[in-house]
């Protein structure tokens, strides 16, 4: 059997951000499983942060392809603006139909073409987002002699207003045209998988969750913590806004006093952070870093006893499982969720017993008193290996594996 594949992928680094990491992590043990792997990502764009760091344990033996694009984005960079710094910048996109990155499609699947008949690769496959990559997909399926699996980080539709939306009803139209010529389907999360399912059909997705890298061991710290440390790490915005959770560890200071530390790594976009840590009292508190490249930002949240995750409560978010509480877990660190009952977060941590989910300020405030007396009392253990170990990249590449073989054959 042929065991070549092309990785497409808008987002892969030098750019520093959580989407990079699946790819990028998948590429790497799908080589190490034996697979002839080649990706195929965009040339550089005008974006927030840049990690080069990323690339430096990625297998040189996997050729990296650049493709054009004519998206917002790489038109900037070509108009000499290297860095996307918000004013203005981003478009409407969730009132379009398809996203901002049309312009990728023509050159990655002219692209593709030629790495497909070159490499005589058997199977493609895209990740969104964007969701237009997966029309890169369709055309190569369709000109070429392979087999096209479609990926999904996020469900497409987040930003829709309301599922019964005239935007909302016409992706659902596209989507179903588009996946019913996919060999199959890859979600990131098992709700994602079975929302997909039937524009897709039975038997053709597989979930292949997200990851962090076995071969990235915690840094190890010269002692332990002297206070109680809470720490996020990502950016801060109103998909993951820390609004609540900020209100309950307030009322948690007020009414038990315990001395802590809130750490935050990573960029906020269009959120008053400081104007809430200072009108609720958490300013002395908290220690703000900004962004900072993938290792350094590791090493740093390795400081924390326990991680923070925050995703709204309405249902569009339900769907969604972040990709940093895999990072979490590969930090072997217990996960406080705010997120909605009702979400694949949800049902992750009932399947997966990696941290504890609150959506009302007094649960916030009973979870941070029981974590700080297990801190304060030392018996705050670890993520044991055997529910860390199923995350590891290497794992995810061998379920990948098997399916992508499975569809093969």
């Amino acid at each position: 059997m042929n065991r070549s594949i092309l990785l497409i992928s808008y987002y892969f680094p030098p750019l520093g951000m959580a989407g990079v990491q699946r790819p990028l992590g998948l590429a790497k043990y799908l080589y190490r499983l034996g697979w002839k792997v080649y990706v195929l990502t965009v040339k550089p764009i005008a974006y927030w942060e840049t990690d080069p760091t990323l690339l430096e344990d990625f297998p040189k033996e996997i050729p990296i392809f650049r493709a054009g694009s004519l998206d917002p984005a790489r038109v900037s960079y070509l108009f000499g603006r290297r860095k996307r710094d918000g004013s203005g910048f981003r478009p409407a996109a969730g009132k379009l139909v398809w996203d901002t990155k049309l312009g990728f499609v023509p050159f990655v699947w002219a692209k593709g073409c030629r790495l497909i008949e070159k490499y005589s690769i058997a199977a493609v496959w895209t990740t969104s987002p964007p969701p237009s990559v997966h029309l890169a997909g369709v055309w190569l399926k369709r000109t070429n002699n392979i087999k096209w699996f479609a990926d999904f980080r996020d469900p497409w539709g987040v930003e829709a207003p309301e599922e019964n939306s005239n935007v909302w009803q016409k992706r659902q139209k596209k989507l179903k045209r588009l996946l019913a010529a996919a060999d199959g389907v890859t979600a990131v999360n098992d709700r994602l998988k079975n929302f997909l399912e039937p524009f897709v059909g039975a038997g053709k997705t597989e979930t292949v969750f997200n990851g962090y890298d076995p071969e990235d061991r915690p840094p190890v710290l010269p002692a332990p913590a002297q206070v109680f440390t809470l720490a996020y790490g990502g950016t801060l915005n109103a998909s993951h806004n820390p609004h609540l959770f900020l209100k309950g560890l307030s009322l948690w200071k007020k009414r038990k006093g315990c001395p802590f530390r809130l750490l935050l790594v990573g960029r906020v976009l269009d959120l008053p952070l400081l104007q809430w840590l200072n009108d609720l009292g958490l300013a002395e508190n908290s220690e703000l870093t900004g962004y900072l490249p993938h290792r350094a930002a590791r090493r740093k949240l390795s400081e924390t006893d326990i991680f923070l995750l925050f995703l709204p409560p309405e249902s569009k978010y339900d769907l969604n499982l972040p990709a940093k509480i895999f990072e979490y877990v590969g930090l072997s660190k217990p996960t406080l969720a705010i997120a909605s009952e009702k979400s694949a977060v949800a049902d992750f941590l009932s399947k997966y017993p990696v941290g504890t989910l609150c959506n009302r300020e007094d649960e916030i405030v009973q979870k941070l008193e029981f974590y700080y007396r297990q801190w304060e009392s030392g018996a705050m253990p670890p993520i044991p290996e055997t529910l860390r170990g199923p995350f590891g990249w290497d794992k995810q590449a061998q379920n990948l594996s098997d399916f992508i073989e499975s569809r093969l054959k």
